[in-house]
């Protein structure tokens, strides 16, 4: 299962050269394929969930700015 997780991988790094490969999305991608059974569906799940969540691995992390910022917030209400 290693050698499909490094194709699927190294395809979408090639498929999305502006993110590359990013730590944590080996972790994504063996769920997938687990679930999937296969590695063409497992890697056109990973490529639409990257879709969603591509704000998330940016370099300038801006995704993960923003989620925290909201969870800063709702916890200010929360702890009120």
């Amino acid at each position: 299962q290693l050698r499909e997780i490094y194709r699927i991988l190294l395809s979408y790094s090639f498929f999305n050269f502006d993110i590359g490969y990013v730590q944590g999305m080996n972790d994504l991608v063996s769920i997938l394929l687990v679930v999937m059974q296969n590695e063409v569906d497992a890697f056109w799940c990973f490529k639409g969930f990257m879709d969603r969540v591509m704000d998330n691995f940016d370099k300038n992390q801006v995704g993960m700015h923003t989620q925290l910022t909201q969870l800063s917030e709702i916890l200010k209400y929360m702890d009120y």
